[in-house]
């Protein structure tokens, strides 16, 4: 599926201790290092400057998940934020930094 959101249902398999199908799916050193390549610096870019560690907007801090591990322990929240990206809600209209079409694609694709 999407980049994030093969993220997100390999964490919650780590999680919940869950095997993955046996399928060719990435292993959790190559969605790391992804999630470090793509969607961290996505992140820094488009979320921070609301979402960051001092004085976050609606008291979500997002820079406290830099790993796949630091998401795989709040896995319901990323579904949440990958709801938001998807539907155009995040980041909000008026935020400095829009991501193009092909940015939120990288990191949900």
């Amino acid at each position: 599926m999407v980049l994030f959101r093969l993220c997100f249902v390999i964490a919650c398999a780590l999680v919940v201790g869950a095997a993955c199908p046996a399928r060719a799916e990435p292993s959790e050193a190559e969605l790391s290092r992804q999630f470090s390549e793509q969607v961290a610096p996505f992140l820094k870019t488009y979320c921070h400057a609301c979402h960051g560690s001092e004085k976050p907007e609606a008291e979500f801090d997002l820079t406290k998940y830099n790993s796949l591990a630091h998401v795989a322990q709040d896995y319901p929240t990323w579904d949440i934020v990958l709801d938001r990206l998807l539907a155009g809600e995040m980041p909000p209209a008026d935020a400095e930094a829009q991501p193009s079409k092909s940015a939120v694609e990288a990191v949900t694709d």
